[in-house]
């Protein structure tokens, strides 16, 4: 027989068949849980890997001490930069940027020539510059994205602000008088390189040092903490030691950074999602066995009238496997289009703002691939066990 003849009764036989309908339903709800795992993990792994190399604060250790010692850490190999951590942010109450759809609230950070975002268009802030900004590539000055609430439709695009000079407002808490600055953006940047929301834009550090000196005029010569910001996230524990050695402080300090990851749910995560691969790998084979055992017993009869009408082991073997190996691709393709469905749905309600400005939510080859795999890889179970059953003679014994 020819492939397009057993495609051929293969395909006819399949969808005649309730039994057969059932096992692609089951088959399918298989591969869209693992779908989803796989795809769940995958990001997770992207947002860490993502978040150490971009989001500054996981390289940023907050410590208690004076500005004397700020000197003596930044001669430590691999720190980047020491700084006041009550410059690290300042969010104001207005801008020029509001509208009847936008508050205008915008978050300005410290940046200083060593501590800056990466530059996707424009350039950077050179050192000693003042009243200029780096904005996000895509702006959207308004403070409900801090509670991941973004309108798209007044998403404001770098096009319309390359040179463009803005104006922001902050209130001294003191005398509630009022500073307004005014700021030329100079360049942008992909926020989710950086972590950051999309009213977060970089300034300098005399500028920013000015605005939060006015609006805390009682905290001036205030030092809450010290941020010491390291190179890489691997270099962490060195400069940890490094500060321990100086003696600045003691042993049983804990020195930590500014933000960090739950190892323990990292790997229990990775745990869960192995464990789910390793229960439906087994499911689909146990299935697959099942399922065609049962059905070379219902189907003995035709079995031995199809030997008597000359068909081979091999065509027998070949029509099995066939059936077998078309009913998962069907199955896995009605899965991964559930699966699809799902993830653009949610993508685009419940995740909407988080996948427009803080990570990137995407489907890799990596999921699809490995569950595809896995679904398939049932029908070599199916191939040994055919092969064994139409070894025997004997078919009425089946």
């Amino acid at each position: 027989m020819k492939i397009k003849d057993y495609l051929f009764y293969d395909f006819k036989k399949i969808f005649r068949n309730k039994k057969n309908i059932s096992y692609i339903i089951i088959i399918s709800f298989c591969s869209l849980i693992l779908l989803v795992a796989l795809t769940f993990y995958s990001n997770v792994l992207n947002y860490v890997k993502i978040v150490t190399i971009g989001d500054r604060d996981f390289r940023t250790l907050s410590l208690p001490i004076s500005d004397t010692s700020i000197e003596e850490i930044s001669k430590i190999d691999h720190v980047q930069t020491v700084y006041n951590s009550k410059y690290n942010v300042i969010s104001s109450y207005e801008s020029s940027f509001k509208t009847d759809n936008l508050d205008g609230g915008i978050n300005l950070m410290y940046s200083d020539n060593t501590l800056q975002p990466t530059i996707v268009k424009g350039r950077n802030i050179l050192e000693n510059e003042r009243n200029v900004a780096i904005c996000p590539i895509e702006f959207f000055p308004d403070s409900k994205v801090n509670e991941y609430k973004i309108d798209k439709n007044h998403v404001i695009s770098y096009e319309n602000l390359i040179d463009k000079t803005f104006f922001v407002k902050f209130k001294n808490k003191s005398s509630n008088k009022d500073i307004t600055k005014e700021f030329k953006i100079i360049g942008f940047y992909d926020t989710k390189n950086e972590i950051r929301f999309n009213n977060d834009c970089y300034i300098s550090k005399d500028d920013i040092k000015e605005i939060s000196d006015f609006v805390n005029p009682l905290e001036k010569d205030t030092l809450y903490a010290t941020s010491v910001v390291v190179d890489d996230t691997k270099n962490i524990e060195f400069v940890k030691n490094e500060i321990k050695k100086l003696g600045i402080v003691s042993d049983a300090y804990t020195i930590e950074t500014v933000a960090g990851f739950d190892t323990g749910l990292i790997s229990l995560i990775r745990v869960s999602c192995l464990l789910l691969l390793n229960v439906i790998l087994v499911v689909t084979f146990f299935l697959a066995i099942s399922y065609m055992k049962k059905r070379i017993i219902d189907e003995n009869k035709n079995i031995n009238v199809m030997k008597f009408m000359g068909f081979t082991k091999k065509n027998l073997n070949n029509l099995f496997l066939i059936q077998n190996i078309i009913m998962n691709l069907i199955a896995y393709i009605i899965g991964f289009v559930a699966f699809l469905i799902i993830y653009i749905i949610i993508k685009n309600t419940l995740l909407h703002a988080i996948n427009y400005s803080i990570i990137n939510i995407s489907i890799n080859l990596f999921p699809i691939l490995l569950s595809f795999v896995v679904i398939m890889s049932s029908s070599i179970i199916v191939i040994l066990y055919i092969k064994e059953i139409f070894s025997r003679n004997n078919y009425a014994q089946l």
